[in-house]
């Protein structure tokens, strides 16, 4: 992690062009770039921080090459200021510093579903029979897993384990609870002239069974919505979300 370093010919050119005092705002930024690691390693582990903080650094290099090119009127003299310009190229930087924020918030994310796979529990679908069951067995072990944390400080793997363990324990009675208001709803049969509409609650499916074969534009229409077709039941079938229940409305 020591080797990871903001390019420090960068930050000079580009405290030289913007401030005075060159040597203060590199160590502030250093510094500011020495707490963004430290921040990973306490939210994931030494080998992850590694790993995103070797990408990050890229990033930053270009946010601090991007915010070298905005002069400030103090350097450059008020008669030698562009306003519209350096309006034009403050957006930019930025943009680019936005950027560095985008990229490891994805990457965290990213990590954390490797790392701390009970916070993300969305291997069980909807669709499944024994949903309920499972996720309940999951929370037994969740709840189980919080509580040996809080007993023992030594089984923590860093500063957040005992909130991330908390966390996944109100994630999981949330989809519960959820889940058991989806499965309630009563199935829906709607029957047109072409083809018949099941919307199946029990297996999370809307299935369109067509008395002959649509037209392609149809077809297309139905995969941009996430229908696919199912031979075995010579039906298309999308999961019940926004978009299947979209297409519905517009069909």
């Amino acid at each position: 992690m020591e080797n990871i370093k903001l390019n420090q010919e960068i930050l000079n050119y580009c405290f030289n062009n913007i401030y005075y005092s060159t040597e203060r705002w590199k160590d502030i930024s250093n510094n500011n770039f020495e707490f963004v690691k430290a921040r990973l390693v306490a939210e994931l582990n030494e080998k992850a921080a590694l790993k995103i903080a070797s990408i990050l650094v890229k990033y930053y290099n270009d946010y601090y090459y991007s915010l070298s090119r905005c002069a400030s009127s103090a350097i450059t003299g008020g008669s030698n200021f562009n306003v519209a310009r350096a309006i034009k190229r403050r957006d930019s930087s930025d943009k680019k510093y936005n950027k560095c924020l985008e990229i490891e918030t994805k990457l965290v994310k990213k990590y954390k579903k490797i790392l701390f796979p009970e916070l993300f529990p969305k291997n069980i679908n909807k669709g499944d029979q024994d949903i309920i069951e499972r996720l309940e067995a999951k929370l037994i072990e969740a709840k189980k897993h919080h509580q040996a944390l809080k007993a023992d400080k030594s089984l923590r793997g860093h500063s957040y384990s005992l909130t991330y363990a908390n966390k996944a324990v109100k994630d999981l009675e949330k989809r519960i609870e959820a889940t058991k208001r989806f499965k309630s709803n009563e199935n829906k049969e709607i029957v047109k002239d072409d083809c018949k509409i099941i919307v199946n609650y029990e297996i999370n499916r809307v299935q369109i069974f067509h008395n002959t074969k649509p037209d392609r534009e149809v077809i297309s229409n139905l995969k941009k919505s996430g229908f696919r077709w199912t031979p075995s039941i010579k039906a298309w079938q999308a999961y019940i979300n926004n978009n299947s229940l979209r297409f519905l409305e517009l069909s």
